[in-house]
């Protein structure tokens, strides 16, 4: 029995199941500063996401 190809989608979705939680986060992090061209501090962020004030 032969596996079948993997997509490069199906590789994403296994790494991101893989990841801690605290990697999770940083991830999280890295594409909103991206996304929004900021450059956010990981408490930054978390105060942002949990409207902590």
């Amino acid at each position: 029995m032969a596996l079948p190809k993997l997509t490069v989608k199906d590789i994403e979705k296994i790494q991101e199941n893989s990841l801690t939680g605290m990697e999770k986060v940083e991830r999280a992090l890295d594409e909103y500063n991206k996304k929004s061209e900021t450059k956010l501090t990981l408490e930054e962020f978390l105060v942002k996401k949990l409207g902590i004030n």
